[in-house]
This record gives C-alpha cells, sequence and structure tokens, in this order.
C-alpha cells in the first residue's frame, strides 16, 4: 500500500549508506517533485557551511511518515528502542537499565557500539510495513 506526502507534512528520512544503515532524520517536505521524489528540510542536520538547516532531494521510498506516540514508563532488558542521538532516531536495544539514575545502556548492534541515554531520548521501535506501523513484538 502506497503512502503519499504532501508539501508540509513532517515524516522521517532514512539513508541507505553505510554508516547511516538502522536511522532515521526528521525533516519537513518543502516539495514534491514531478518524478515522485521529494524535496525536504531536516530538522536537526546541518548543511556543510553548519549554519542552515540541510535540504536534500530524496527518493519516496527512503521517507516513512513520524511514527504514533506510544506511551511507556519504562523500558526493559533486550527491549527494541529508537534512541535520538547524533541528530537522529538510531535503532538499538535495551543491554542495561540503569535505575538509579535514570539512563539505559543501549547496544547498537549493527555498528558494535553502545552508549548510554536517558529515557526522554528513547521510544518504543516500530516498523513501517506496508503503509502501516508494526511493533517489531507482534
Amino acid at each position: 500500500m502506497a503512502h503519499f506526502f504532501n508539501i508540509g507534512d513532517m515524516v522521517e528520512v532514512m539513508f541507505p549508506q553505510v554508516g547511516f544503515v538502522g536511522s532515521f532524520f526528521v525533516a519537513t517536505i518543502l516539495l514534491v517533485l514531478q518524478d515522485g521524489r521529494l524535496y525536504v528540510q531536516f530538522h536537526h542536520l546541518l548543511s556543510a557551511n553548519g549554519i542552515f538547516f540541510l535540504r536534500s532531494v530524496v527518493a519516496a521510498t527512503n521517507i516513512r511518515p513520524i511514527p504514533p506516540f506510544i506511551g511507556t514508563s519504562e523500558y526493559e532488558l533486550d527491549d527494541i528502542v529508537d534512541v535520538f542521538v547524533n541528530d537522529g532516531w538510531w535503532v538499538g536495544r535495551v543491554v542495561d537499565v540503569l535505575r538509579s539514575d535514570g539512563y539505559y545502556e543501549i547496544r547498537f548492534e549493527m555498528y558494535d557500539e553502545v552508549s548510554f541515554n536517558e529515557f526522554f531520548d528513547m521510544r518504543p521501535h516500530l516498523e513501517w510495513e506496508d503503509g502501516r506501523w508494526v511493533s517489531v513484538l507482534e
């Protein structure tokens, strides 16, 4: 099922290049081009001069809607989560819960890296499949 995007829609963009796989960056659609690609402005990525927010033409296949909010009060060991780090949302797994200081240890398995993140920088991971959001737990 195709999803059609409109000017002004807030979306998440993925880059299939090495080093960016498993991450999504928030952007707003500025133009829908005749060939189906979209011209977007990123919310957190800066242009090469470091002054303006990056704008780029991206394929519609590399764009998804913003995931719905899913309220949760905590995460458990082995939960798959998205973590906002390095200006985008990256998929990781909870490997330690540090309840005393409110941080979680997250492993980004694709890159064999670990980071410590606050609850408020995390969300449950969802996949965009066939025009709908699917929990990795389904």
